[in-house]
């Protein structure tokens, strides 16, 4: 081997075992991890989830791995994970929102709009509707699918008043009946086809003229046939 080869490559080998060194340093240990974005989740668990500490090697977590990790939570949505030389680790994550309860073996559980079930509730968040008649079992992280999509549909097009005013939407069949919570009664919706966004306006509308007082006296809301129609406990008024 010729003396300048030689020295050429021993000068590449010194290069990169004084790199490797250098970005095993202390000089790159972890000193700082920033989370963003927890409510339900605490930063303590992200840390754990993500198996970050402080005094690791920064250069030794694993960006993409670790956002995969994180998304694999049922209560994370999306995570972006970031490093920033020389100490500092940036975690954001975006939480899955509970829009609903779903009644399943005799549980409660909380279900985002994706209808990814999160967890048992907490009774931490009031005033979800509860979705009952699942089909089969649920379990934290399990999908719902079919009708159960629907039903979640129906409470996102909910307008304010009639959130506020239901318990729950039940499923029967194919088709979706709410149930009112100050005298239980029932609101006959229909199929969640196209025309479930107009059957929710009409249902604003007649829940708007009705009083506190009236609404115990109500039996039913009709809402299937065109003009709603309403059956109190001693009469029908159409």
């Amino acid at each position: 081997m010729k003396p300048g080869l030689f020295y050429f490559l021993g000068l590449v080998f010194l290069f990169m075992v004084g790199g490797f060194l250098f970005l095993r340093s202390p000089y790159f240990s972890i000193r700082e991890v920033t989370v963003d974005g927890c409510v339900a989740v605490s930063r303590e668990e992200v840390l754990e989830l993500a198996g970050i500490r402080e005094g690791m090697n920064i250069f030794a977590v694993n960006l993409d791995k670790t956002r995969e990790v994180l998304e694999c939570s049922p209560l994370i949505k999306t995570a972006d994970v970031k490093r920033e030389l020389p100490s500092t680790i940036y975690i954001r994550i975006e939480e899955r929102k509970p829009i609903a309860l779903v009644v399943s073996g005799g549980k409660l559980w909380l279900v985002d709009a994706e209808g990814k079930i999160l967890g048992e509730d907490n009774g931490k968040i009031p005033g979800l509707v509860a979705i009952v008649g699942v089909s089969g079992s649920v379990s934290t992280g399990s999908h719902l699918g079919g009708k159960e999509i629907e039903a979640l549909a129906c409470v996102r097009a909910m307008g304010p008043l009639t959130r506020r005013v239901s318990s729950e939407i039940q499923l029967r069949g194919d088709e979706l009946v709410l149930l009112l919570k100050d005298g239980g009664a029932l609101v006959y919706l229909g199929e969640a086809d196209a025309g479930l966004e107009g059957r929710l306006e009409s249902l604003e509308s007649v829940l708007s003229v009705l009083g506190p007082q009236d609404l115990p006296r109500v039996e039913y809301i009709e809402l299937r046939y065109g003009k709603p129609s309403l059956r109190f406990r001693d009469q029908m008024v159409r």
